[in-house]
């Protein structure tokens, strides 16, 4: 039996209880199956047991009400009165209460999470806004160092160069000092290429990263968790 026809069935056996009684009845059960959610509607009308059972409970509960000093159930409709593990008399259907513990729980984590927030907020926000400044600066730093680094290639690669030039123009005239000055302008050229096109090569593959998770680190606390917190 699935809900619809077991509430069609319920409704049915109720015909005989008062309107009010009967609409907050099945009032009352939809909404306690709206609470299990539909992975657990099978076990919660398990426990329900049947249509019968339960019509049976209200039943017995509103005779209760009828005798002279009974309790009576105010926050709900007239069911039985709670038995074990919050079941009516014999274990029949659940009872309804002033509020649901799980509504109600939910509540009381709203408040928490509020007065947390108001509490904490002096202290996170200053050392949030720390933490992104201190990451600002090393990605700052960062940039800095690759381009002075690729900077100072290029120089070293231009001084190798005016040296290289320099050699070959007074190759002829002074061939011995040519010959070492040359030597050393091959050198420096190497060195600044190599630093140049190293550096560049870090920079490209690190910068983008570095910016990606300065992003990320900035819109943190903007993502929403999956399933109700952030995500």
């Amino acid at each position: 039996m699935n809900r619809t026809e077991f509430m069609e069935r319920l409704e049915e056996l109720l015909s005989d209880v008062p309107q009010e009684e009967k609409r907050d009845a099945l009032r009352y059960y939809n909404d306690y199956l709206d609470d299990a959610g539909a992975e657990n509607e099978n076990a919660a009308l398990a426990a329900l047991v049947s249509p019968e059972n339960v019509a049976d409970g209200i039943r017995a509960g509103l005779r209760e009400e009828e005798i002279p000093g009974a309790a009576r159930n105010d926050a709900g409709p007239s069911v039985p009165a709670p038995g074990p593990n919050g079941f009516g008399p014999s274990g029949r259907g659940p009872v309804p209460g002033p509020e649901r513990p799980g509504r109600r729980g939910e509540a009381g984590r709203i408040i928490l999470t509020v007065l947390a927030v108001i509490f904490l907020l002096p202290i996170l926000l200053p050392l949030g806004l720390g933490v992104v400044a201190a990451a600002f600066s090393f990605l700052v730093c960062a940039a800095v160092f690759f381009a002075a680094m690729v900077l100072s290639g290029i120089v070293i690669l231009a001084a190798g160069i005016a040296l290289l030039l320099f050699a070959i123009a007074n190759l002829a005239a002074f061939p011995s000092s040519a010959v070492c000055i040359l030597g050393g302008g091959m050198v420096c050229a190497g060195i600044g290429l190599l630093m140049t096109v190293l550096m560049g090569w870090l920079a490209a593959k690190t910068m983008p990263a570095m910016c990606r998770g300065f992003v990320s680190l900035c819109s943190l606390p903007f993502h929403r968790k999956k399933g109700g917190s952030y995500e």
